[in-house]
């Protein structure tokens, strides 16, 4: 009895031939001039809008939205790498002639400026401070600790264990 060979046949779904390139090129279209069919909530919607246009089924409308979404995210991705890497080289730019012309404050800030968008410096981010005219004698030692480890001055005012007692009843 032969072997019999294991041969890889290709279903039609698995190969994109053109005519399905030039749809799914119309549906990254559609979806850059409405691009809130990009979230996945209104997914059902689109492959409606899919099924209508171009009258296939259901899966194979939801395989042409999966590829128009890949491409049209791979496009923005693409987009935002040249962007990014054209800002660098203006900043190269402006270092340079900036040295050229020994205009070295101008130098220093487009070098800050070019190493901010490398994200070369931690932001430190200014916390919020609230000065409020609270007499400190008021708390006992209980109340210290608590406004020591960060608690809300006014849940400290009103626990009767953090608040000395006779400033409490005035």
């Amino acid at each position: 009895m032969p072997l019999a060979r294991h041969v890889a046949v290709e279903k039609p779904e698995d190969k994109i031939i053109e005519t399905d390139w030039a749809r799914i090129h119309n549906i990254v279209v559609f979806i850059l001039e409405n691009d809130q069919f990009l979230k996945p909530k209104l997914n059902n919607e689109l492959i409606v809008e899919i099924i209508k246009k171009f009258g296939v089924n259901h899966e194979t409308a939801l395989s042409y939205m999966s590829e128009a979404k890949r491409e049209v995210r791979k496009a923005a991705r693409l987009k935002k790498d040249k962007a990014f890497a054209k800002a660098i080289r203006d900043r190269e730019f402006i270092i340079a002639k900036a040295k050229a012309e020994e205009d070295y404050k101008l130098a220093l800030d487009a070098i800050k400026d070019r190493d901010k968008l490398l994200s070369l410096y931690d932001e430190v981010k200014p916390q919020e401070i609230t000065v409020k005219n609270i007499d400190m004698n008021r708390f006992t030692e209980f109340g210290l600790e608590r406004i020591k480890r960060g608690d809300k001055i006014e849940e400290i005012l009103l626990d009767p264990k953090s608040v000395k007692q006779e400033q409490r009843d005035m």
